[in-house]
């Protein structure tokens, strides 16, 4: 838990500009530089220190952030800074404003300043011309999953991958983990939430093959157990009986010149690369049965091969390298980001930058407050937003703009720089939209979300949640408000209190 003190910092980080150096085994030295710099008297400060929430030790290195409310004067700036090897960190001479201070490091979830459940968000911190506030931030690991993969007699099975997937469609890894010799997996790195496992295909020691199965044993999501992951615990006996079956080869032959290529193959279920000679041959073995995506790039990213199959048996293909997808966007001005969806996972959003490589790709447009993209389109797809570019051929991609967006703004009573979520009720919405919405509440409280498609929504405002999701929803009995097109719906919230 967070707590905050009157006295002078010791703990003042030596990583940051924005910090001042502090001499070992010293502390009068801070408080006596602090008057020296310009404009000292006339700011606050921050200092604290980040703890392992379990063992209470010092996390070290890990990135601090202090960032000031929307809203706030633009003189404010956020600040960053390392923690030293007790853990300590400090900015000093922080104008007045309110802010929020975060901090992470690998294998731990974000923690916040005050922040009243492990997994919400920071509530802020209110400097002023001389206040001095100290931050204890403890923060938990992130979770994990274990379990054992299990023959037909109950031994264990070693060197079977496991995957664990959030328990929603479609299917997205979120971590994998590897039989060892007791056939025992641990899956770590999981944010709190719910989750399937399924093994990966595995060739067994007589050559027989397992194929993909979920917990406990089903080829089925629908049928799969669902696993409850909290902050810094193992949920146990995930265990898996993987069903037998036949597993096949895919051999690729490339066709190019220059230097050695890297070609990936994914499924639902299976992440595999080679680097394969130009030109030149590999076999990807125990495979099983499913739709697959192949990929082949050379080292400068200039040539490209792209197909999509399906394996019931032994295939053998052929990826001819030619230069990436030529693009062409209509109108070619509209700011684009776009993710790629390679079956395995989907890579983050990011601007388009003609060429892409080939491939699913999911677009969303960056349009004028009062306009959203109603369509996303190939000249020859039927398809919106989510569409396949192909190397083979010319791709033309016309984005058709609406300038009828409606627009939701409000306040929530008496909290300045609470979260605020926005849910698009219908899938389309939230294909034009890229997903939900959450930012930030300003200084007073109030909140504004732009560039929206005429439709229903769910909104909610609370520091108890990092990300939202329907469960939530439905648990904070969120009612539904209709957005009109061109028009602005304004609304009045109060914070929600998870149980």
């Amino acid at each position: 838990m967070t707590s905050i003190t009157r006295r002078r910092s010791l703990a003042a980080s030596q990583h940051s500009s924005s910090l001042l150096p502090r001499s070992k085994g010293s502390g009068w030295l801070f408080s006596t530089l602090l008057f020296l710099l310009p404009g000292a008297a006339h700011a606050g400060t921050i200092s604290g220190v980040l703890l392992d929430q379990l063992s209470g030790y010092p996390l070290s290195r890990s990135l601090v952030r202090l960032e000031p409310l929307p809203g706030s004067p633009v003189a404010l700036r956020p600040l960053q800074t390392r923690s030293g090897r007790s853990g300590q960190f400090g900015f000093a001479s922080v104008p007045p404003g309110l802010y929020r201070l975060t901090a992470q490091r690998t294998g731990y979830f974000p923690i916040g300043y005050a922040q009243r459940r492990p997994t919400g968000q920071a509530k802020p911190i209110s400097v002023t011309a001389d206040s001095n506030t100290f931050a204890e931030l403890r923060a938990h690991r992130l979770g994990a999953i274990t379990g054992i993969v299990l023959d037909e007699n109950s031994v264990g099975i070693p060197g079977t991958p496991v995957v664990a997937y959030p328990a929603r469609l479609p299917l997205r890894s979120a971590g994998r983990g590897l039989a060892d010799d007791r056939g025992i997996y641990r899956i770590s790195g999981l944010a709190p939430g719910k989750y399937w496992v399924r093994t990966g295909a595995h060739r067994l020691e007589d050559d027989s093959g397992i194929l993909p199965t979920f917990s406990p044993q089903t080829s089925q999501s629908r049928d799969a157990t669902v696993y409850s992951v909290r902050l810094g615990g193992d949920t146990t006996d995930a265990n898996v009986r993987p069903d037998p079956g036949n597993l096949f080869q895919l051999t690729i032959t490339t066709e190019c010149t220059g230097p050695p290529v890297m070609v990936t193959v994914t499924s639902e279920s299976l992440f595999q690369s080679a680097t394969v000679p130009c030109p030149g041959q590999h076999r990807f073995e125990n495979l099983p049965p499913g739709p697959y995506q192949v990929l082949a790039e050379n080292p400068t990213g200039t040539q490209t091969a792209f197909e999509r199959l399906v394996v019931n048996r032994d295939i053998f293909t052929v990826a001819q390298l030619a230069e990436l997808p030529r693009l062409r966007i209509q109108p070619p001005k509209v700011p684009l980001l776009a993710r790629r969806d390679n079956l395995y996972d989907l890579t983050p959003l990011r601007p388009v930058v003609p060429p892409l490589l080939p491939g699913q790709w999911e677009f969303v447009a960056t349009t004028p407050p009062t306009s959203f993209a109603e369509f996303i389109r190939l000249d020859r797809s039927r398809d919106s937003h989510h569409l396949l570019i192909d190397y083979r051929s010319f791709n033309s991609l016309v984005v058709t703009i609406s300038d009828k967006a409606g627009q939701v703004e409000g306040v929530v009573k008496n909290s300045p720089g609470i979260p605020v979520f926005l849910w698009p009720v219908s899938e389309a919405n939230r294909r034009v939209l890229g997903g939900s919405r959450e930012l930030i509440a300003d200084t007073e409280g109030r909140f504004s979300f732009v560039g929206l498609p005429p439709g229903d929504y769910r909104i909610l405002a609370t520091f108890d949640q990092t990300t939202m999701d329907f469960e939530t929803l439905e648990e904070a009995r969120v009612g539904v408000i209709p957005v009109s097109a061109s028009q602005t719906t304004h609304v009045e919230l109060t914070n929600w209190l998870a149980p």
